[in-house]
């Protein structure tokens, strides 16, 4: 009980410590408070002591609240650079977009080049082996033994007699057509 009391008193001393105006209420309750505007209307006339000054002095404050702001431009300026660098991310993601759509309508375009090329020369093909079956005929009016065969993209084998073969040749250019 003895350890208890004297922590109130010691707890009641420092409270008495900090506060430095004293007043009485109505009923005889002593109070302790800092400042004279702390003590209630009526009983200031009675209230002793004089006011506390605050404890840190406003160098600190100043100190604390030039902390204080330095953090919030710090933060502001943080987050503009994440908004800048959201925006560079975002740009280069579109150009990189952007080059991949030219890459692959190159490659479309290219892969119909290629289709275009190939039919064209399917196409040739296909012409040149008509123009030898009917250049064959020609060659065949002139030497009924005559006869001519594909052997290659752009070439034929001939058996007959030299007019005939001569015939077939005059016929391939004229469709224009080289014989080799």
């Amino acid at each position: 009980m003895i350890p208890l009391l004297a922590l109130a008193l010691v707890l009641l001393l420092g409270t008495q410590v900090l506060a430095q105006v004293r007043y009485k209420d109505s009923e005889g309750t002593m109070h302790w408070v800092n400042s004279l505007n702390d003590v209630p209307q009526e009983y200031r006339p009675g209230a002793v002591g004089r006011p506390v000054q605050p404890t840190k002095p406003s160098s600190t404050l100043d100190e604390w609240e030039m902390k204080a702001r330095e953090i919030d431009r710090q933060r502001e300026l943080d987050q503009q650079k994440a908004e800048r660098q959201a925006e560079q991310d975002a740009a280069a993601r579109r150009a990189r977009q952007e080059g991949q759509r030219i890459a692959d309508e190159q490659y479309r375009l290219g892969l119909d080049q290629q289709r275009g090329l190939q039919q064209a020369a399917q196409e040739r093909q296909a012409a040149w082996s008509r123009a030898a079956e009917a250049c064959r005929e020609v060659g065949r009016q002139t030497d009924s033994r005559f006869d001519a065969y594909v052997s290659g993209q752009t070439s034929a084998q001939m058996i007959g007699a030299p007019r005939a073969n001569f015939s077939f040749g005059k016929c391939m250019r004229d469709a224009g057509f080289d014989v080799q």
